[in-house]
C-alpha cells in the first residue's frame, strides 16, 4: 500500500493535480465521483467518501493528501480506503475536543491513539494495521512537504509501532471440496453463463477476481509455439502480464465470447459484461456481486467438507488453490510467483491426466544402467582426497595457477590506484567494487578449472594462497 515496492509500480498522473471548473467543484465536495474527476475506477468503486471524518480541519487536509496521491498514481479504491481508515482516527480525536488543529497532534496524543486502537475488539488486526499505516503515511507526508500547518516535529509514528498482521497459512481449498465445485453437474446450477464462465476461469487460472472482471473481450494471445495465453492487467502491481492457459480455460473463454456476441450482437469491450442495468454491454461485471453469486451457488449445491459440515469458500481462495496444486506438481515457488511460460508444461500434463489432482512430489524415472565400461568412462574412480597440511603441486598442467597469479597481480595494481583516491566515500565505493569484481572472476575461473581435474581442496588452497611468480 505504501511501501517502496508498491510505489515502484505507480504511474504518475500529474494532470489530476491541476483542474478547473467542474473538476475543482468536485474536489471541494465531501464525496468524490471518479467519473466526474476523470479517474479510472472499477464498477461499484467510483465514490470516495470523506464525510465520515467529523473534524473539518482534518477532513480538508485528508482531501488535499488524497488528491496528491491520485496524482502520484494510486488507485481510486485506495483513496476511499484511506478515507475510511482515517475515519477511525477521527473517532479517536472526537474523544479529545481540545484538539482543534494539527498543533494538538503531539507524540503523547499519538501514543494514546496506539493504545486506544489496540484495545478495540471490534476491529480485526488487518483493520488496525491499515488504520495505523494510513495515519503514519499522512503524518510523514505533512513532515516531508510541510503541508500540515502547525504539526509538531515529534508527531510521528515509528515503523516498529505499526502492528503487523500475523502470518497465515495459504487458504487453499481442500481437494474434497474442489471436486464438488468443479463438478459439471454443480457448475450447471450456475444458470447465468457469465457467472459460470467467470468462476471456471478463476478456478483454472487463479486470477484475482477484480482483474478477471475487467478482462477485454479477446484476452487470448498465442505464444511462439501456438499455445494460448491470457493477457491481463495485474492491478496490484500495475503491469501487464501473460500466463499460459489450460485447455479448459481457453475453451471457457471461447464459450463466453460466443455468449457475449449472442447477448449483445454489436459486441462489448468486456469479456464479462455486467448482468444488470447494462443494455448496451458497455459496463463490466461488478466484482462486488461475485461474492453474492458465489455464496448463493454454494448454498444451492450444499457444499460440505469431509466432515459433512457446511463450508463457504471465497473467490480469492481459488488463487491459493492453483498455487498449491502447482507446488504439488513440482513447480518451484519462485516460478509460481512469476508465472512464466514454464507453467505450460505443468498444466499440459495435468490436462492429459499425467499429474494427479493432488499428488505428492513427483519422482523422476531412473535412466537405464549403462554397461560396466560405460560406467567407468562416465564416472572415473575418485582420487584419494588430500589431508590438511598436504602440499599442493602448483606446477600441475592447467591454467588455474596462472589465472590466480594474473588476477592477484592485476588486483594489486588496481588496489594501489584505489588507495590513492583522497575522498573517503569514493575510496570505499571503489574498494567494494574491486572486491566484488575479484570475487566474481575467481569464482568463474574456479568453476571453469574444475573441468581440468583440479580437486576442491586444490582450488580452495590456491584461492587462499596464490602461487608466487
Amino acid at each position: 500500500m505504501t511501501t517502496a515496492g508498491t510505489a515502484r509500480h505507480l504511474q504518475a498522473r500529474p494532470e489530476l493535480l491541476v483542474g478547473a471548473g467542474e473538476v475543482e467543484a468536485e474536489y471541494a465536495k465531501d464525496t468524490w465521483d471518479a467519473q466526474r474527476l476523470g479517474v479510472p475506477s472499477r464498477r461499484g468503486r467510483t465514490l470516495a467518501r470523506f464525510g465520515v471524518i467529523t473534524q473539518p480541519w482534518l477532513r480538508e487536509a485528508i482531501k488535499r493528501w488524497s488528491r496528491y496521491r491520485l496524482g502520484a498514481g494510486y488507485s481510486f479504491t485506495t483513496i476511499d480506503s484511506g478515507a475510511q481508515s482515517l475515519a477511525r482516527f477521527s473517532q479517536f480525536l472526537a474523544r479529545h475536543p481540545d484538539v482543534d488543529s494539527f498543533n494538538g497532534i503531539t507524540r503523547e496524543l499519538l501514543e494514546g491513539f496506539l493504545v486506544w486502537i489496540t484495545a478495540q475488539p471490534r476491529w480485526s488486526t488487518n483493520t488496525r494495521h491499515h488504520t495505523i499505516t494510513f495515519v503514519k503515511v499522512l503524518l510523514d507526508w505533512g513532515h516531508r512537504h510541510g503541508t500540515l500547518t502547525g504539526l509538531p516535529a515529534n508527531a510521528v509514528i515509528y515503523e516498529e509501532e505499526v502492528s503487523r498482521p500475523p502470518d497465515q497459512l495459504p487458504r487453499f481449498i481442500p481437494e474434497f471440496v474442489m471436486n464438488q465445485l468443479e463438478s459439471e453437474a454443480n457448475l450447471a446450477r450456475l444458470r447465468n453463463p457469465t457467472v459460470r464462465h467467470l468462476v471456471v476461469l478463476l478456478m483454472e487460472t487463479g486470477l484475482r477476481g477484480g482483474d478477471a472482471c475487467v478482462l477485454p473481450f479477446n484476452p487470448i494471445v498465442e505464444d511462439s509455439v501456438g499455445w494460448p495465453c491470457l493477457r491481463f492487467d495485474n492491478s496490484k502491481v500495475a503491469v501487464e502480464q501473460l500466463i499460459p492457459l489450460s485447455a479448459k480455460a481457453a475453451a471457457t473463454i471461447r464459450a463466453q465470447q460466443a455468449h457475449v456476441l449472442q447477448r449483445w450482437p454489436a459486441g462489448s469491450p468486456w469479456l464479462f459484461p455486467g448482468i444488470e442495468l447494462n443494455r448496451d454491454g458497455t459496463k463490466p461485471y461488478a466484482h462486488a456481486s461475485l461474492s453474492h453469486q458465489l455464496g448463493a451457488w454454494q448454498k444451492a449445491i450444499d457444499l460440505r467438507d469431509e466432515a459433512s459440515l457446511p463450508v463457504r469458500v471465497h473467490a480469492h481462495q481459488f488463487r491459493h488453490t492453483v498455487g498449491t496444486r502447482l507446488i504439488n506438481a513440482g513447480v518451484p515457488q519462485h516460478v509460481i510467483q512469476k508465472l512464466p511460460s514454464d507453467l505450460r508444461r505443468v498444466r499440459l500434463l495435468r490436462d492429459r491426466g499425467r499429474v494427479p489432482a493432488h499428488p505428492a512430489r513427483p519422482t523422476r524415472p531412473r535412466p537405464p544402467t549403462p554397461p560396466a565400461p560405460a560406467r567407468r568412462a562416465l564416472h572415473p574412480p575418485p582420487r584419494p582426497a588430500r589431508q590438511r597440511g598436504d602440499r599442493v603441486n602448483h606446477d600441475r598442467p592447467g591454467p588455474f595457477a596462472h589465472a590466480v597469479l594474473d588476477h592477484a597481480v592485476e588486483s594489486l595494481a588496481n588496489l594501489h590506484g584505489v588507495l590513492c583516491v583522497d575522498d573517503p566515500g569514493e575510496r570505499l565505493k571503489r574498494l567494494s567494487h574491486l572486491d566484488r569484481q575479484l570475487h566474481t572472476e575467481l569464482t568463474v575461473t574456479a568453476l571453469d578449472c574444475r573441468h581440468h581435474g583440479y580437486t576442491r581442496q586444490e582450488i580452495t588452497h590456491l584461492l587462499d594462497h596464490p602461487p608466487r611468480p
